[in-house]
């Protein structure tokens, strides 16, 4: 894949981390990136709570609703 195909790519046109810039830019419209994300799977089922333990704490640190972690 050229660099001009990944560029364009879904992949990286709405990543995370470029999506502020692009809409910024005008190069997306909000209505196509709140399309884009209405469109992605929701993948909940497949996640798992994970306690991490702070030093000094007596309890695990409770997740905090929403945050989201994604592998592979």
């Amino acid at each position: 894949m050229s660099r001009k195909e990944l560029m364009e790519s879904k992949e990286v046109k709405f990543d995370v981390r470029l999506i502020e810039r692009e809409l910024r830019e005008g190069k997306i419209s909000r209505k196509d990136y709140e399309a884009y994300i209405s469109s992605l799977a929701d993948d909940e089922s497949r996640g798992m709570l994970v306690e991490i333990p702070r030093e000094g704490d007596e309890e695990p640190a409770q997740a905090e609703e929403g945050l989201t972690f994604t592998h592979g």
